[in-house]
């Protein structure tokens, strides 16, 4: 199988570990396809002028063939309490909702996304990509999630929100008021370790066309910095990067998807 870029270490020397989880149509083609880009990006950052990865050890070990909650629980607890950051490549977004499990009550939750992921029941089932969200705030401090980016949600889901009170802003409160939303995720994150969700739908279909779902009038990757920014040198403890479906004629997606892995990992440091 091919490796995640720099797989050069082995788990117990490595300090990011990679594994995939193949949840969804096609997800394991996704997961192949992303490993191979991750090889064609250069992580040096002309404008930094600094390489992205420099110093940081990868170890890839593998997708989870069965992905169950079970499976995806276990393993986050162990390369958490080895002190490592794990680096999760979905596969549909209901893979969050078992990553999560594994964290701290105290960890704030970062999650970009075009959905807020909030229904209490679609296509009769409770536990899907378009619930989870639902299910982990169900389970977890409500006030420890932030959903940037949405732009795609029914009256209950907005009404779910507000009840929680759960910190949201729009694509276009990003595009609009940047400032502001950057100031307020700063103040959100406080000193407490932090957790990054980002379903590839968050960004306009114009730069990101390969997801299940693409909402229009989605932010532009300068957004998306500004806002990574805000997040640099605290405690990141972990991420997933979910919701790709792969086109044959372009590997646009995938290229953009492996650059802003590169500069949330450079946060590492």
């Amino acid at each position: 199988m091919i490796k995640f870029v720099t797989d050069m270490f082995s788990p117990e020397e490595a300090d990011v570990i990679v594994f995939g989880v193949p949840i969804g149509e096609k997800s394991e083609i996704t997961l192949q396809n992303l490993r191979k880009v991750s090889r064609l990006v250069e992580p040096f950052d002309i404008d930094k002028r600094k390489n992205l990865l420099e110093g940081i050890r990868i170890a890839d070990i593998g997708n989870y063939s069965s992905a169950s909650p079970s499976d995806i629980l276990k393993n986050m607890r162990k390369i958490i309490e080895q002190k490592k950051f794990p680096l999760v490549l979905g596969g549909e977004h209901t893979l969050t909702l078992f990553t999560i499990g594994a964290l701290l009550p105290e960890t704030k939750i970062v999650i970009f996304d075009a959905h807020c992921d909030v229904k209490d029941n679609y296509l009769n089932s409770k536990f899907n990509n378009a619930t989870w969200l639902r299910r982990a705030i169900e389970s977890r401090k409500a006030e420890n999630f932030i959903l940037l980016g949405v732009r795609s949600c029914d009256e209950d889901e907005l009404e779910f929100l507000e009840k929680n009170k759960i910190k949201s802003f729009t694509s276009s409160q990003i595009k609009n008021e940047l400032e502001e939303v950057k100031k307020e995720v700063k103040d959100f994150l406080g000193d407490s370790p932090v957790y990054v969700s980002v379903d590839m739908d968050v960004f306009d279909p114009s730069i990101v066309p390969a997801v299940d779902n693409p909402e229009p009038e989605g932010i532009f990757f300068p957004h998306f910095l500004e806002l990574i920014e805000q997040i640099a040198g605290k405690p990141l403890v972990g991420m997933d990067v979910v919701e790709i479906k792969s086109h044959v004629e372009s590997r646009v997606t995938e290229f953009l998807t492996i650059k802003l892995i590169f500069e949330i990992l450079s946060g590492l440091k």
